[in-house]
């Protein structure tokens, strides 16, 4: 993903945020959640990492246009925009996930796209399975993941250690492309974005988190739980 044609990797955050949601493996033995998932690489901030709710939204609605089942968004802002609460909307009655990163701030402030209703949003935890000390938190974020000191593929065929809850939204991003693969229409609204949603926030183990999230995503849980939940559907349906 670091020789991507469309953009000029220069610090290689979303490269490493790729490889987390779906690199492949390589002689090291190390994959990404959904290491046979399809990327699409859409660039909504520029090289140091500044963006807009205009270009955000604008990043939203292409994806969804162009095929898009999980949106990753690893970049925080502060501010509510209509023209991104819409772009949000949209995708969801698409069929879509977004999942965002709540921030690096270890605050219990509101951040966007992340606390928009139909958003996985997630906070960072560290090795102790505690919420890491930097993270935003709060009861308005839906999921905690791991994101301190995570690695990853970096650009030039390597490798990179980084924390912050970016990462901890990509590993949320694989696990539902993962469970987009299973997951059955069981209420007939004609789509499945709400199962997927449903269980990486259900299949979730708690954790001890003052002021929330007191969820940390299980991954094994969920794809296993959507898999026998969509395997009883078809069985009823028969």
């Amino acid at each position: 993903y670091s020789d991507s044609p469309s953009i000029d990797v220069v610090h290689g955050h979303g490269t490493m945020v790729a490889g987390l949601i779906a690199g492949l493996e390589d002689q090291s033995g190390t994959s990404g959640v959904a290491f046979n998932a399809s990327l699409l690489d859409v660039q909504i901030a520029d090289n140091d990492g500044i963006t807009d709710a205009a270009k955000v939204a604008k990043g939203i609605i292409w994806a969804v246009n162009n095929g898009a089942q999980v949106i990753n968004i690893s970049v925080v802002i502060y501010k509510p925009y209509p023209m991104l609460e819409l772009a949000v909307d949209y995708a969801w009655n698409q069929g879509c996930i977004i999942v965002a990163a709540a921030g690096n701030n270890f605050t219990t402030a509101v951040t966007y796209p992340a606390s928009y209703p139909h958003v996985i949003s997630v906070a960072a935890t560290d090795s102790t399975d505690s919420l890491a000390k930097w993270s935003t938190h709060g009861d308005w974020v839906s999921v905690a993941a791991p994101g301190e000191n995570v690695s990853s593929i970096a650009p030039g065929n390597d490798y990179a250690t980084k924390s912050g809850s970016s990462f901890s939204a990509a590993l949320v991003s694989g696990e539902a492309a993962l469970l987009y693969s299973t997951a059955v229409d069981i209420n007939a609204d004609g789509q499945i974005n709400d199962q997927v949603f449903n269980s990486i926030v259900n299949s979730s183990d708690s954790i001890e988190v003052q002021d929330g999230p007191a969820r940390r995503i299980n991954v094994y849980d969920a794809a296993f739980n959507t898999a026998l939940l969509s395997a009883t559907f078809a069985g009823n349906e028969q």
